[in-house]
């Protein structure tokens, strides 16, 4: 992302918040990334449709999320990673506006929103569909072209206050993950990556590591592949199917013993 580093410096805000996208460890800003529509539509419980039954949950709720869009097509961060689709890329960002208008965050770059008075960059939750890998990138992918790449990113990103969420989740591809924070992880803390890559087809490949290599297999530290509502409906109805018939048993044999 190009960064302006002058804007930066004058808002004051931290190295954490500013790391680079594909390292998934702090909001994306840059004066390329803007917000030009009304905020997205989503659940009281804070959730958004990716289209079709795709959808995702930050843990923020309660806050217009607006779906960003980004005018670059690669990161130009000093470690660089891949180059994506910017038409079909987004930044669903959750932002506290503090007084300001909605107008406000739909014409101003997301560099120039948050800073004294201004409104507060809560949670964004970014989507890629790659194009292929940059020069100097020196993780172990050799292809990533038609992949997506998709992140849970803070505001305080191994900041000192509170994370502003606990849990979040993804379904994608007909399956879903949730963030129980298994193993003592947290959403903010400094080794959370919350970095998922999936095939074209939409199949978990895994997640990228913060020197953007795939941990093959496995969604980020701390999530878990939820049960299928489906596969939930069946069980519940497996359940009621097993009383009623041991309940058609009882009343058979206890007919037999009084006949």
């Amino acid at each position: 992302m190009n960064f302006r580093i002058s804007q930066l410096i004058a808002l004051g805000l931290t190295a954490a918040f500013l790391a680079p996208a594909s390292f998934a460890k702090g909001i994306a800003v840059d004066g390329t990334i803007v917000c030009p529509s009304p905020p997205a539509s989503q659940t009281s419980a804070g959730t958004i449709s990716l289209g079709g039954a795709n959808a995702a949950n930050t843990g923020v709720s309660g806050l217009p999320v607006w779906a960003c869009n980004d005018t670059l097509a690669m990161d130009t961060e000093p470690n660089p990673f891949f180059t994506f689709d910017n038409t079909t890329g987004r930044f669903d960002t959750w932002i506290d506006l503090q007084g300001q208008s909605q107008t406000y965050v739909e014409s101003n770059p997301l560099s120039t929103l948050q800073g004294a008075g201004l409104v507060t960059l809560v949670s964004q939750f970014s989507i890629y569909q790659l194009t292929g890998i940059q020069s100097g990138y020196a993780g172990n992918l050799t292809s990533v072209s038609g992949d997506y790449e998709m992140q849970f990113n803070y505001d305080n990103y191994g900041g000192s206050g509170p994370c502003p969420a606990t849990r979040a989740s993804l379904t994608w591809g007909g399956h879903s993950w949730v963030f129980t924070g298994a193993g003592g992880v947290g959403l903010c803390d400094l080794n959370s990556t919350n970095d998922f890559l999936f095939s074209s087809s939409g199949t978990l490949l895994g997640y990228l590591n913060t020197s953007g290599s795939l941990v093959a297999h496995s969604p980020p530290p701390g999530w878990v592949s939820a049960p299928e509502p489906g596969t939930l409906g069946l069980g519940a109805t497996g359940l009621v199917l097993m009383l009623l018939l041991r309940q058609g048993r009882r009343a058979r044999s206890a007919a037999r013993l009084t006949a």
